[in-house]
């Protein structure tokens, strides 16, 4: 069985103990989640408990809550955009999704992917997302047939797991990545 996780994939965050922290904290109005990273402590009360009516969401990065808040409001629910380097620094500074999403350990600084991945991670993608197998076959023709009977009849989690094993061999046997 698969691991709960509460509240946004954060790097820091208090995801497996944020049970034990609602547990030890006393009944009361309002939970304050100070240094909030990805809210895992607030997620996991909210989910779980009834102990508190209101919660306050409060960190230096400023876009952590505010991404949080939209994301349990279904604000990204239909998300499917590619964010490319040059989209990054064009709307991180407008966009909690971008900010959060795609940059390298949700620090709102540094793109996500170095530029000799960038290409790969945006082809599936388009599998992933679309079934749309145009961008990969440009870039590697010889594993699409592959990624195409790993994904035949699979839904986007099925997608995303299926191509991802046969692009990693081939980017691995281009010598792209060092160590795997």
């Amino acid at each position: 069985m698969a691991k709960k996780s509460w509240g946004l994939p954060y790097m820091g965050s208090k995801n497996t103990i944020a049970k034990d922290i609602v547990d030890t904290l006393p009944k009361g109005e309002r939970l304050v989640e100070l240094f909030c990273g990805g809210c895992s402590i607030t997620d996991y009360a909210l989910k779980n408990t009834s102990k508190f009516e209101r919660f306050l969401v409060n960190d230096l990065n400023g876009w952590s809550p505010q991404a949080y808040v939209k994301a349990l409001n279904g604000g990204f629910n239909y998300e499917e955009r590619w964010i490319s380097r040059k989209d990054f620094f064009r709307l991180k500074d407008t966009d909690p999704y971008v900010n959060m999403c795609f940059s390298f350990g949700n620090n709102g600084k540094t793109y996500m992917y170095n530029p000799a991945l960038e290409p790969y991670k945006r082809a599936l993608h388009h599998i992933i997302f679309w079934e749309n197998y145009g961008p990969m076959e440009d870039l590697c023709p010889q594993v699409v047939d592959i990624i195409k009977e790993y994904c035949k009849g699979k839904d986007r989690k099925g997608r995303r797991l299926a191509s991802g094993y046969a692009v990693a061999d081939h980017i691995k046997q281009k010598g792209l990545i060092e160590y795997w």
